[in-house]
């Protein structure tokens, strides 16, 4: 709760963006926060943009989120507890079946191969359901799941703990998944149209049968059918790793006042840096966010070096 002065011939502001700002996120973007699931070290607290905005750095870029896929919000653990288990990388990473609020389709599920894509298609529907039927649980058990995530878990690794994990979750009747012995049951615990998630999953069990996703074109690959019970549906809310945009910034990576003027000494690195690049996700850049972090903060300090 103290302020202290810290005088320096060169200050570099790399503290993370504002992810973990609730009243920031609130002010600066226009998502829906409760679906929204931080899934990030918690320390993007929007330090660094505030220290630059309040000596008159430029704010530039700030609303965006680098989004990713499916993710399910346990509210008795913290967010990054759910990396590791296979049941959300079985829930929300997979390419199989998704249905919005009013039990249709909305998209080629396999998009969740990329980040942004999976993100931004979960995030244009009200409600996502992953439907998931026994048939698969037990194939991802036995010949792996189709699609990881990151260094948690691995794409193509055998789901060993997802049924466990899974009944733990029904039996401590978690906010998130539900589960049913039919289609029509299913429907009525989750709240959606019986008459039109049922019609959706006969439909979808037809392009299964002829390998073909006659809708959205989906890779027969992943055209699993859903036909043996129980059947679950978790609802899924929507990853985010960290935000983008905040401080406008030269090449140099210094930052640049309301007039486009460098502010000398002061620097702008990774998620606080916007204008080189920042201002979107960048699925093309292998770390994505962790690329121009490291650019960046080696390209601000050597020119603070030079500046010095």
């Amino acid at each position: 709760g103290t302020t202290e002065d810290v005088l320096a011939k060169v200050v570099i502001l790399a503290a993370g963006g504002y992810l973990n700002n609730k009243e920031m996120m609130a002010e600066e973007t226009d998502y829906d926060l409760s679906r929204m699931i931080p899934v990030s070290s918690g320390k993007g607290t929007g330090d660094g943009l505030r220290l630059g905005w309040s000596v008159g750095g430029r704010k530039y870029g700030t609303g965006m989120a680098m989004l990713f896929g499916g993710y399910l919000d346990d509210p008795d653990q913290p967010y990054f507890k759910m990396m590791s288990s296979q049941m959300n990388v079985a829930a929300g990473q997979q390419p199989l079946l998704w249905v919005n609020e009013d039990g249709n389709r909305f998209v080629d599920e396999s998009v969740i191969y990329n980040f942004s894509y999976a993100g931004n298609a979960l995030y244009t529907q009200n409600e996502v359901y992953s439907i998931l039927d026994t048939g698969v649980i037990e194939k991802m058990a036995k010949d792996g799941n189709f699609m990881g995530l990151g260094v948690y878990v691995e794409r193509g690794q055998k789901m060993d703990k997802l049924a466990d994990e899974i009944a733990q979750a029904v039996a401590d009747d978690k906010p998130f998944i539900f589960k049913a012995d039919t289609i029509e049951e299913l429907a009525e615990k989750t709240g959606l149209p019986k008459d039109q998630l049922t019609a959706t999953i006969k439909r979808y069990n037809g392009f299964a049968a002829q390998g073909e996703d006659e809708d959205f074109g989906k890779d027969a690959e992943y055209l699993v059918p859903v036909e043996n019970g129980p059947f679950y549906a978790f609802k899924l809310n929507i990853g985010a790793f960290c935000t983008m945009g905040g401080l406008k910034v030269s090449v140099n990576n210094e930052v640049e006042d309301a007039d486009g003027k460098v502010i000398p000494g002061l620097y702008a690195a990774g998620n606080d840096a916007s204008g080189l690049t920042g201002d979107t996700y960048g699925p093309n850049m292998p770390g994505t966010c962790a690329g121009y972090a490291f650019y960046s903060g080696r390209n601000a300090a050597l020119n603070a070096q030079k500046y010095l």
